[in-house]
């Protein structure tokens, strides 16, 4: 289990801090994925998501403001995330799942 919890990050970020880490061995968790999968028949590998919002430790939310202009609340800065191509050759390269469960 590799696990990110720095504060402040999307969470594609977040897997991307993550991906930097695993990447170089993408080729043998491959091989342990198909070793499982072959053996067992579970998926063997996956990136779990989960974000619970209205955490009483979580981040706040910041209103932003340009010249006249505010953000509206319920646009927190954390809200959204991207999944790069980056990320998706190595799910598929390694055949590994993402899960992404959110709680609010």
């Amino acid at each position: 289990m590799i696990v990110c919890r720095e504060p402040g990050l999307r969470v594609d970020k977040q897997l991307e801090h993550v991906l930097d880490r695993i990447e170089g061995i993408a080729d043998r968790i491959a091989q342990v994925v198909d070793l499982v999968r072959t053996e067992g028949g579970a998926s063997g590998a996956g990136f779990q998501v989960v974000r619970y919002f209205e955490d009483p430790n979580g981040e706040e939310e910041v209103i932003r403001r340009v010249g006249n202009l505010e953000s509206l609340t319920g646009q927190h800065q954390l809200l959204g995330w991207h999944l790069d191509k980056r990320l998706m050759d190595f799910l598929i390269r390694t055949g590994t799942e993402l899960d992404a469960d959110e709680y609010g």
